[in-house]
């Protein structure tokens, strides 16, 4: 069953025993491909899937740190006008801050799951390249 779902689906033929591996739902099937996808990656350039993984993990952390930065600074000039209002400006400056590496921390988890699936290397077969679409 893996082995038409994933050759009608991706274009990807598997022998031996990884074609023996069945699934029962969907989901099971694509976490199935991309268990298998890993493999063969790894098996054809190893360290290649890691150092992909450290690239989009330090990618994604450097460019959300500076955002984040960047909104600190707006979130700094917005809670002096909440002393206007008597609340102390420091818990509201923490309050916000808080909240916001929060989300800064959720969109790194979520970026880095989506970029690792889009990863698309050429591997090597015997005479030919493999592709192995999204």
């Amino acid at each position: 069953m893996i082995k038409q779902y994933l050759q009608s689906s991706f274009g990807l033929i598997i022998s031996g025993t990884l074609a023996k591996t069945s699934c029962n739902s969907t989901f099971a099937c694509f976490l199935t491909y991309l268990f298998i996808w890993q493999e063969i990656v790894e098996k054809q350039a190893p360290g290649l899937m890691k150092e992909a993984e450290r690239f989009l993990i330090l990618s994604n952390i450097d460019k959300l740190w500076k955002e984040h930065l960047q909104a600190l600074k707006f979130v700094q000039q917005a809670v002096g006008l909440r002393g206007y209002a008597q609340r102390d400006p420091l818990i509201e400056y923490k309050l916000e801050g808080y909240n916001l590496f929060l989300d800064m921390m959720a969109q790194i988890r979520r970026n880095v799951i989506y970029s690792v699936y889009q990863v698309c290397p050429p591997l090597m077969s015997n005479s030919s390249f493999l592709y192995f679409p999204y």
